[in-house]
């Protein structure tokens, strides 16, 4: 039977590309876009690509987190989803501490090329998520025919 929908796990690692180029506009418009020393009453080109970066970067959020719940609930088992969960958002929160404590060290264009490595490596891993789940249990499977029902019972 057909999937009238594509699976989560594919799609999500071309969200996670998308978010980490649509990241990298800033990096190339600050490198590549020198600005204009012309006083304009509209928003600059480097404006409008930026803007642009930002608005596609909030729609790919704005698939992040519905996708992001369907994945949880078929890999996290209902009953200890909010305790594996936690687990998880301990090292996350230090590791936001540690950033934004250290905010004024770093560039603009290095925090957004960290962002875009970050998202680029969740795309990697979102792949091999799909590649793990797509893959048979060849090895638990045994054909009804090649059963012998005397000396295997059926484990259901």
């Amino acid at each position: 039977m057909a999937r009238s929908s594509p699976r989560v796990e594919s799609y999500m690692q071309i969200v996670f590309l998308v978010s980490a180029a649509s990241l990298l506009f800033p990096i190339i418009t600050s490198v590549l876009v020198t600005p204009s020393k012309v006083k304009t009453k509209g928003m600059s080109l480097t404006g409008c690509i930026q803007l642009l970066g930002f608005c596609v970067f909030e729609a790919c959020v704005g698939i992040f987190w519905p996708s992001i719940m369907k994945m949880r609930s078929q890999y996290i088992p209902e009953e200890a989803q909010s305790t594996i969960m936690n687990f998880f958002r301990i090292p996350l929160n230090i590791f936001v501490c540690v950033v934004l404590y250290n905010v004024n060290a770093f560039p603009i264009t290095i925090m957004f090329g960290m962002c875009s490595i970050f998202l680029f490596v969740a795309s990697i891993l979102q792949r091999r998520l799909m590649v793990i789940s797509d893959k048979p249990k060849a090895e638990d499977w045994i054909p009804m025919k090649d059963r012998n029902s005397e000396t295997e019972p059926l484990n259901l």
